[in-house]
């Protein structure tokens, strides 16, 4: 097992290391040494880099991922929120919550800039069909669908996994309406049994059900079960679909294999192609543990 998976089985299992512990598993890590050994000078690379070390505990004490950081808030971050160009009339709702998540879970959450990212979802994204946004940047209409009647799926994903991340935040700094919106947009998730089209129950687009880690701009079935154990919703009917198609995915030794790497600059799967892959099987394996029983035969 890597160490950068111990530290995270840790965390999750037994509380908070000794600060000791922490580095010893970023040092010793093969993960990553692997995310850092590189920085790319081009916003996508910022945004899938910058994502993989949100999903390593304390990955904001590594010095390469305060400079990251740093460079995003500074070159992408809006008054508006995040966008790819540093231009707010270009942004789009995925990258927007992306970044907004990513920040958060790394110790940005109070920058202005992320929260300027958290203002954007409350105030522009629909969590619902037939609704009229009041953004008005030129951006989203070059790429079609993101706030039209039906609003884009990806984006709305991203973006509930964007709130559910800041939750902690709004203890001390509330923003108006949050749980409501989050309440909206969870259900949203839910009538779409996580995956599924509304008009004929088919899987939303191709790679929905795919199977990998850590998540990338295609929606899986790993980031929308770990979006539904962080919201306390395993045992929620919109989700047993899902769970079933991951229980029919297991393998006789209690692993998974991953679906096809997704590629983009910047993007690292975290299991590369191995056939046994020790996140995906551990992030998997967590999630059927706090769901509901499988079914007997």
């Amino acid at each position: 097992m890597d160490t950068a998976l111990e530290l995270r089985s840790h965390c999750e299992h037994r509380g908070e290391p000794d600060a000791d512990f922490v580095d010893a598993c970023l040092r010793d890590s093969a993960l990553v040494r692997s995310l850092t050994s590189d920085l790319g000078d081009r916003p996508l690379f910022w945004v899938w880099r910058l994502m993989a070390l949100s999903e390593i505990p304390h990955a904001q004490r590594l010095g390469y991922t305060r400079r990251l950081a740093e460079q995003v808030l500074a070159r992408l971050g809006t008054s508006e929120g995040f966008s790819l160009s540093g231009k707010a009339d270009d942004l789009l709702p995925c990258y927007n919550a992306m970044l907004t998540r990513a920040l958060t879970r790394l110790g940005y959450g109070a920058r202005p800039e992320v929260r300027q990212g958290l203002r954007w979802i409350l105030n522009h994204q629909a969590f619902e069909r037939g609704l009229s946004s009041t953004w008005a940047g030129v951006g989203i209409q070059k790429y079609g669908g993101c706030l039209h009647a039906t609003p884009c799926y990806i984006g709305v994903v991203k973006s509930v996994n964007a709130l559910l991340s800041v939750r902690t935040l709004m203890a001390d700094a509330p923003e108006p309406d949050f749980a409501a919106k989050l309440q909206q947009g969870l259900a949203y998730l839910m009538r779409h049994q996580l995956f599924r089209r509304l008009s004929d129950g088919a899987p939303i687009y191709r790679h929905i059900t795919d199977l990998s880690f850590p998540e990338s701009y295609q929606v899986n079935l790993v980031e929308l079960l770990l979006l539904a154990k962080s919201a306390g919703l395993l045992h929620h009917e919109g989700v047993a679909a899902a769970l079933a198609l991951v229980r029919l995915a297991r393998s006789p030794d209690g692993s998974w294999a991953p679906s096809p790497a997704y590629r983009a600059d910047g993007y690292r799967g975290f299991d590369g192609r191995s056939r046994h892959a020790p996140w995906l099987s551990y992030l998997l394996g967590q999630v059927l543990e706090a769901g509901p029983c499988a079914p007997r035969d």
